[in-house]
C-alpha cells in the first residue's frame, strides 16, 4: 500500500490486507428524507457530507473554507453541507469553534453539523457526495469505502490509505491535500455533472464490492497464513 512505497526496503517483506466491510443496510425511505431535512436540502439540492470525528486533521474546517469559497465565487449553488459527528470527551471546544466558523463564514444557511449516529447507511443512502478532506494522511479510510458501498462519489485528500482505496477519475476525485481551491473544484466539477457523479458512484461501488469486503479481507489474511506455515 501506500506506506510500503514510502518504505521500500519493507516492501519484500510485508504483505498489505485491507479492511473489508459488510454490506450496508438498505435505509428506510423516511429516515434518509429527514436525514436530508435535517441538512436543509431541497429536493434539486445536494448533500455534501463528511462524517467522523471531529478533529483538527480531518478537515472540517477546511471542508467549511471550501464553502466559502464556493459562495464567494457563484459556484455550486445548489450545494448543501453535513458535517456528521463527535468529538472525544474532553475536546468539545473544536465543536464549539466550527459552528463558530460556520458564523463567521456567513454559512448558517448551507451547513449543519449533525451529531454521530450508529445508523450510518441513512446518511449515506442521503448523501449525493462524500467528502473525506483529511488534512494528515488517513491510516485506511473507512468512510470512503462505506460512501462508495452506498454508490457515492467521494472527493478525498490525495495522500495516505485514501490513495490505496480511490483511484482517481476512476472510482473517485483526489484533491491536494490542505488546498481549500483544489477541494472546491472538485466539488464544483460534481456538482455541474450528473453523469460524472453517476459514473464515479457506480465504479466506487464496484471497486468496493471488489476489493474491500470482509469476504476479501478474511480470504487475503487466510492465504497469508498459509504462506507463513512451514
Amino acid at each position: 500500500g501506500w506506506l510500503l512505497k514510502q518504505a521500500p526496503r519493507l516492501a519484500g517483506r510485508a504483505s498489505v490486507v485491507h479492511n473489508g466491510i459488510a454490506p450496508m443496510a438498505i435505509a428506510n425511505p423516511e429516515q434518509v428524507a429527514d436525514f436530508r431535512a435535517a441538512v436543509g436540502a431541497g429536493p434539486a439540492e445536494l448533500v455534501v457530507t463528511l462524517a467522523g470525528r471531529l478533529s483538527h486533521w480531518k478537515g472540517q474546517g477546511l471542508l467549511l473554507e471550501a464553502a466559502s469559497l464556493l459562495r464567494q465565487e457563484g459556484r455550486a449553488r445548489q450545494l448543501r453541507f453535513a458535517i456528521v459527528g463527535d468529538t472525544v470527551p474532553g475536546h468539545e471546544a473544536i465543536r464549539l469553534g466550527l459552528l463558530d466558523q460556520v458564523r463567521r463564514l456567513g454559512l448558517s444557511d448551507r451547513v449543519r453539523l449533525l451529531p454521530f449516529t450508529s445508523a450510518i447507511h441513512t446518511v449515506w443512502r442521503g448523501t449525493d457526495v462524500a467528502v473525506v478532506p483529511s488534512t494528515q494522511p488517513e491510516p485506511f479510510g473507512l468512510v470512503a469505502i462505506e460512501a462508495m458501498a452506498c454508490g457515492v462519489p467521494v472527493v478525498a485528500a490525495g495522500h495516505g490509505g485514501l490513495l490505496d482505496i480511490i483511484e482517481p477519475e476512476r472510482s473517485g476525485l483526489l484533491f491536494e491535500p490542505r488546498s481549500v481551491g483544489a477541494l472546491a473544484d472538485a466539488l464544483a466539477r460534481l456538482a455541474d455533472s450528473a453523469d460524472l457523479r453517476e459514473r464515479l458512484g457506480a465504479a466506487g461501488a464496484a471497486r468496493q464490492a471488489a476489493h474491500f469486503t470482509v469476504q476479501a479481507q478474511v480470504a487475503q489474511t487466510l492465504a497469508l497464513c498459509r504462506e507463513m506455515l512451514p
